[in-house]
């Protein structure tokens, strides 16, 4: 799973730099074009941030529950006094 959101954030990285270079390309003119290519990278970068988070999250609650499985077996272990 982890994999797939790693896949995931390098494609919406890629589709952030086109979008963003888009955004360089837009003629002057055209501003309303080149805030919708400049919107459309926040966003995309804000959907990185999320999935990352979400990643984060996963793998803290993993380091914990692998914590608490250590301490477990210490306990189990500890030598009686």
């Amino acid at each position: 799973m982890q994999n797939v959101r790693f896949q995931l954030i390098l494609e919406l990285r890629a589709l952030a730099e086109m979008a963003q270079q888009k955004a360089i390309d837009a003629h002057p003119a055209k501003d309303d074009v080149k805030q919708n290519w400049i919107r459309l990278t926040a966003y995309i970068g804000q959907v990185i941030n999320a999935i990352g988070k979400t990643y984060e999250e996963i793998k803290t609650d993993e380091d914990l529950k692998t914590l608490e499985n250590i301490i477990k077996e210490l306990k189990e272990e500890k030598p009686q006094q």
